[in-house]
C-alpha cells in the first residue's frame, strides 16, 4: 500500500510552513524526514496523518487519507508523536492494549507481538511511571504497533533518548519494515539517518531539497549547503555517514 503527497502545502497562522512537498514513499522502507530546525519536518508527518489542515492531496494507494473514516485511517497510521507521554500510571500491557482501540478490541496476538518486537515483554505488569526513558519509548513504540498499521509516522522518535537507547530504537524501526511495514521517521542526526534509512526527504524552508536514496541525498554538497556546514563522508558497514565537521566560513 503505497503512502503518496501531491502539491502537500500547510499553513499555520499566516505563515506557510510547507510548500507543495511532492513524494511517494514505499512500503517495507524506511525513509527520513531531514532538515534544519523549521524546514516543516514534524508538520509533514502530521499532514499526512491528517492532523493537520492541509491543501494537496496525501494518498494510500488511490483513497484520500484525509477522507477516510478516523477508525480505519488510525487501523492504516500508526502516529508516534514527539515527547508522547502517558498521564496515567497505568499497567504497560494495559498502555500497549490502547493501539488496539481503533479495532475494537484487545487482541492478545497483536499486543503479545507488539511486546515481544519492542523487548518490553518483562515490563508487561510494570506501571509506566517506573519506568526509564528508553523502556517508556520502547513501551510507546509497542502501543502503535499493537494497532497493526501498514504505514509507522514517528517524529522525532530519538528525542531525549541516550545514544545507546537511540541506536536500539533506530534497530526495532528497521525491523519492522523488514516485516513489510512502511516507515516515515522526522530525525536530527545525520549520521543515524544515514545508517537506519532507505531514503531520504530533505526538506528547507518547507520545500523539497532532495528526495531518493539516502545514498544519493546525503552527499557532502547536499548536506552541506542546506544546513551550512562542513561535511566528510566516513564509511561504515558498507554506507558512508556525513559527519558534520564545522559550520561552513566558520
Amino acid at each position: 500500500m503505497a503512502l503518496t503527497v501531491q502539491g502537500l502545502s500547510v499553513a499555520l497562522g499566516r505563515r506557510t510552513v510547507l510548500h507543495d512537498v511532492d513524494a511517494a514513499f514505499r512500503p517495507g522502507r524506511i525513509t527520513a524526514v531531514l532538515g534544519p530546525n523549521g524546514a516543516g519536518k514534524s508538520t509533514l508527518v502530521k499532514a499526512m496523518a491528517a492532523l493537520l489542515p492541509h491543501r494537496g492531496e496525501v494518498r494510500l494507494d488511490e483513497r484520500m487519507v484525509a477522507a477516510l473514516d478516523p477508525r480505519e485511517r488510525a487501523r492504516l497510521i500508526g502516529y508516534l508523536p514527539q515527547d508522547a507521554v502517558v498521564h496515567w500510571n497505568m499497567r504497560v500491557d494495559d498502555v500497549v492494549a490502547l493501539g488496539r482501540m481503533p479495532h475494537g478490541d484487545r487482541c492478545p496476538r497483536a499486543i503479545g507481538a507488539a511486546l515481544c518486537l519492542t523487548d518490553t515483554a518483562d515490563l508487561a505488569d510494570r506501571p509506566v511511571g517506573e519506568l526509564s526513558g528508553g523502556e517508556r519509548s520502547r513501551v510507546l513504540l509497542a502501543r502503535v504497533l499493537a494497532g497493526e498499521p501498514r504505514w509507522l509516522l514517528a517524529d522525532e522518535p530519538l528525542a531525549s533518548l541516550d545514544p545507546a537507547h537511540a541506536i536500539d530504537m533506530l534497530d526495532r524501526l528497521r525491523q519492522v519494515a523488514r516485516e513489510g511495514m512502511g516507515v516515515v521517521v522526522v530525525l536530527h542526526d545525520l549520521v543515524q539517518a544515514a545508517r537506519i534509512a532507505d531514503d531520504v526527504l530533505l526538506l528547507d524552508t518547507g520545500r523539497v531539497a532532495a528526495f531518493g536514496p539516502a545514498a544519493l541525498v546525503l552527499t557532502p554538497e547536499l548536506v552541506g549547503r542546506v544546513f551550512g556546514v562542513e561535511v566528510a563522508l566516513i564509511e561504515r558497514d558498507g554506507r558512508h555517514l556525513p559527519v558534520p565537521l564545522g559550520r561552513l566560513g566558520g
